[in-house]
């Protein structure tokens, strides 16, 4: 029996504050992220990463208002190199030949594994809408469990409070396939900041420094890469 995940979270996007920005991040950047972080809240949100291309360090900018817009990459010293994308084309501008018109080759092959989710598709209504199929139409049946805390210290990865497993999150995982259900729903409570006390796991809180939706703390999301990747397996 194999486990279908159900992920609720809060979807969010944190611009990195200046003051846990690191030293590598160029002035001129920090000028143009305290410029974003002094305006009101976006939607569309604004998106900076960093690449490393052609040796060299490079940001590739996401504008707020991303239609037909260009997505500029800059240097480390802001000065703009070209768009590898964006516009009414979706092209960018071409002006970097390093970047315009490569092309290369993907060759898929069948899945030889176990997972039902990878042998017969992701999960659709039927045809009459009356139950739940996988994409080539066998039919899926929903048994789950909630575990609110799934993502969280409460059911740590690493070691357990109960004696009969080593790993509490991969001991109710087991159980609970064992038991026959094919879903599993959690919640990061990263949205949550009662107290002041933001969610935490085994990698630290979710948030840095009080910094909530602001100054995100990457082990937080690793750990929970951890988890997702162990129920993947499953």
């Amino acid at each position: 029996m194999n486990i279908s995940i159900i992920y609720l979270a809060a979807v969010t996007i944190a611009l990195l504050s200046l003051s846990s920005a690191k030293p590598e991040i160029s002035a001129c950047l920090q000028e143009i992220i305290h410029s974003m972080l002094n305006e009101p809240v976006w939607n569309q949100y604004s998106q900076i990463d960093q690449y490393l291309y052609r040796g060299r360090i490079t940001y590739l900018g996401t504008p707020r208002s991303w239609y037909d817009q260009m997505n500029p990459l800059y240097d480390r010293e802001c000065t703009y190199i070209c768009a590898p994308n964006g516009g009414f084309t979706g092209h960018g501008d071409a002006n970097d030949s390093g970047l315009n018109n490569q092309t290369g080759l993907i060759t898929c092959i069948p899945y030889t594994g176990k997972l039902s989710i990878y042998q017969h598709g992701f999960i659709k209504p039927s045809a009459n809408n009356r139950y739940l199929t996988y994409a080539d139409g066998i039919p899926f049946y929903w048994l789950g469990d909630t575990h609110w805390s799934g993502f969280n210290i409460a059911e740590r990865f690493n070691e357990s409070n109960d004696i009969r497993f080593t790993s509490m999150f991969k001991g109710m995982i087991d159980r609970r396939l064992e038991q026959g259900c094919t879903v599993w729903k959690a919640e990061t409570f990263a949205n949550n900041n009662e107290q002041g006390n933001p969610a935490r796991n085994e990698g630290g809180p979710a948030w840095n420094n009080g910094g909530f939706f602001i100054d995100l703390n990457p082990g937080f999301w690793q750990n929970i890469d951890q988890r997702i990747e162990y129920l993947a397996s499953k």
